[in-house]
């Protein structure tokens, strides 16, 4: 029997569409910085090396916390290849980690403007049949703070034509590190960052769990 094509939204939509069966930072979490350079400046290894001494941390937590953001890392660089890509839990374990350790944490804009791919969300896991976790099709997000808008661009099938939303209403507040829009009449959504570098960032979706996007 066909599988269902799951085209999962960060807008929170979620449609089936019948298919065959056939410089990276190591900083955990960011203090409020006023003017920071955007990422791939030359100072912005520097401005996140510093924000990541100012916490106080035991070192065996650290050492978690490391090899949480080493299996984001891995995630968002292998996530076209099934056979070396860090399992479905492992994933949203490393992000539950960096969510309960940078509960305090505040991260500059310069690391979430701009534009994105999604790459996970553990609301994929609670389908039925399958954990998915990793997305069965191609979302690029772009979080334009100057203009206001989110905007989504969904591609499910090669036959099929691109699906766009556009949130309206994008602001960020970087005292609580979250990012809001609203699609529509719909009530707003909020993506709280809770772990970002210059190369991805992860955050609490209010519609779609705990997400991991990389940039592009």
């Amino acid at each position: 029997h066909p599988l269902p094509l799951v085209v999962f939204s960060s807008s929170h939509a979620i449609m089936s569409v019948p298919m065959s069966s056939a410089c990276v930072s190591r900083s955990v979490n960011v203090k409020s910085v006023g003017s920071s350079p955007r990422p791939g400046s030359s100072s912005c290894p520097r401005l996140l090396s510093v924000a990541r001494s100012s916490r106080s941390v035991s070192p065996s937590n650290e050492s978690k916390v490391d090899l949480a953001v080493s299996v984001l890392e891995r995630a968002i660089s292998t996530a076209n290849s099934s056979a070396s890509r860090p399992s479905v839990p492992d994933v949203a374990q490393a992000m539950e980690r960096l969510r309960k350790d940078n509960s305090s944490s505040s991260v500059p804009r310069e690391l979430v403007e701009g534009q994105f791919e999604l790459v996970y969300s553990t609301l994929l896991r609670k389908l039925p049949l399958v954990d998915w976790g990793y997305m069965p099709t191609k979302e690029t997000i772009v979080w334009d703070l100057d203009n206001e808008e989110m905007r989504l661009a969904i591609e499910t099938l090669p036959f099929l034509p691109t699906i766009d939303v556009v949130g309206n209403s994008l602001t960020y507040d970087e005292a609580t590190s979250t990012l809001t829009y609203q699609i529509r009449d719909k009530p707003p959504s909020t993506w709280r960052v809770f772990y970002a570098n210059d190369t991805l960032f992860a955050a609490d979706s209010s519609k779609t769990g705990l997400c991991l996007v990389r940039r592009i």
